[in-house]
C-alpha cells in the first residue's frame, strides 16, 4: 500500500493504524523522530525503508535537498493549460498524460485538481 508516494506498514492488528514505512523503520532503530522534524531521504527514493538512508531536518532542508538533487519539476504554464485541456475527467487517464508530458501521475493530478497556483 502506498500514501502520497511512501509505502505504509501495517501490523494487520484490527483497529490499529497503519504507519508510514520509513517513519516506522527510522523510529525501530533510532526513536522517536524529533517533534518538528521530517524525515529526508538521502537516496531520493521514497519507498526506501532503510534508516540509514533517513535524516531528520526540516521542510526547508527536505526542500534543498530536492533543489540540489534536481529533483524539482517546473511546468510551463502553457503546458499546464494544455493538460487541463485535453484531460477527460469522464475517462482520466493519468499514466498516458504524464509520459505524453513527461511528468509524474501526481503532477498531473495535482493540475486538473487546480492544486498548482504557481508555475515556471
Amino acid at each position: 500500500m502506498t500514501a502520497a508516494g511512501y509505502g505504509l506498514f501495517s501490523t494487520g492488528r484490527q483497529n490499529e493504524p497503519r504507519a508510514l514505512a520509513h517513519r516506522f523503520s527510522y523510529e525501530r532503530v533510532f526513536g522517536k523522530i524529533p517533534d518538528g522534524k521530517v524525515l529526508r531521504h538521502c537516496c531520493d527514493n521514497t519507498f526506501c525503508v532503510n534508516p540509514q538512508h533517513l535524516i531528520p531536518g526540516t521542510h526547508s532542508d527536505n526542500t534543498q535537498d530536492m533543489v540540489r538533487r534536481g529533483r524539482r519539476v517546473r511546468i510551463p504554464f502553457e503546458t499546464v493549460q494544455e493538460i487541463r485541456k485535453v484531460f477527460n475527467p469522464d475517462k482520466p487517464d493519468y499514466v498516458s498524460l504524464s509520459h505524453r508530458f513527461s511528468v509524474s501521475q501526481i503532477h498531473i493530478v495535482n493540475i486538473v485538481k487546480f492544486k498548482y497556483r504557481k508555475y515556471k
